[in-house]
C-alpha cells in the first residue's frame, strides 16, 4: 500500500470516529429506547430506558442500559470516506499539475 493511501486511510478512520462523537442522535423508542450514532451508516447503538441527551459522550459515560457496535457498518463508512478522500485528492493534484 502506498504511503499516501495509508495516510488517507488513517484520516478516514478519524473522520468516522469524530462524526459519531460530534453528530447528535435522535431518540428511538421502539421497545427499549436507543440512540444511533455514525454517518452515513450507523455503527454504534446505545440503549436507554429514559431519554437523556443526544450527545454520544454523555450517553456513553452516564450509565446506559446496553451498547451495540456494528463493525461492518464502520468498515463501510471508512471505505466510503476513503474513496471520497482519494477522489478529491486526485482531482486536486490533477488541477495543480495543469
Amino acid at each position: 500500500m502506498k504511503k499516501e493511501n495509508k495516510k488517507y486511510l488513517k484520516v478516514s478512520i478519524l473522520i468516522c470516529l469524530i462524526s459519531a462523537v460530534l453528530i447528535p442522535s435522535g431518540y428511538s423508542d421502539e421497545g427499549i429506547g436507543s440512540y444511533y450514532y455514525g454517518y452515513p451508516f450507523t455503527f454504534v447503538q446505545i440503549y436507554q430506558y429514559e431519554p437523556t441527551n443526544p450527545s454520544f459522550m454523555i450517553n456513553f459515560f452516564s450509565g446506559n442500559d446496553g451498547m451495540s457496535v456494528n463493525v461492518l457498518s464502520f468498515i463501510l463508512n471508512m471505505l466510503l470516506v476513503n474513496v471520497c478522500i482519494n477522489f478529491v485528492m486526485k482531482r486536486l493534484s490533477a488541477r495543480m499539475l495543469n
